[in-house]
């Protein structure tokens, strides 16, 4: 099981971070990381992820992990604002949305964020350094505008 959580972690982190467009993409991706993978295992991967296809800024019909598009619509709906202080970032949402987006930042599974704690509308991410929690701040930031 480590194995199959290390390559779909690997899977979260390219995704988020490259334009992966077809499942080839993504064999040869994890390869160069040291991932012995067929497209069958890569095919299941994408299933139990729920990756989704959705076009890019640059109209390129991309991968997408589904809880990032929910954290991206729970950031754009209810989230006023974010700021860091340390290793933590306090973030502002409407009355009643701080649990809900701080569920939606726990799912998204960011390797910097080691947890988070809410209120009614405010809750705390707490990350792992000072700088990633200035880089939590601005992509909650992000997904917001």
């Amino acid at each position: 099981m480590g194995k199959k959580r290390n390559r779909q972690d690997a899977i979260r982190k390219l995704v988020r971070e490259r334009e992966i467009r077809t499942q080839a993409q993504l064999v040869k991706e994890l390869q160069k990381l040291g991932f012995n993978v067929t497209q069958a295992t890569v095919s299941r991967d994408v299933n139990q992820l729920g990756l989704e296809k959705v076009v890019s800024e640059s109209g390129k019909s991309v991968y997408i992990l589904a809880e990032d598009r929910h954290l991206k619509r729970m950031c754009e709906d209810l989230v006023l604002w974010a700021k860091e202080s340390g290793n933590l970032v306090v973030v502002k949402t409407t009355p009643g949305g701080a649990s809900s987006v701080a569920q939606a930042v726990d799912a998204a599974r960011w390797e910097e964020v080691i947890g988070t704690i809410a209120g009614d509308d405010t809750f705390l991410i707490v990350a792992v350094t000072a700088k990633e929690a200035k880089k939590v701040a601005q992509r909650i930031i992000q997904l917001a505008a």
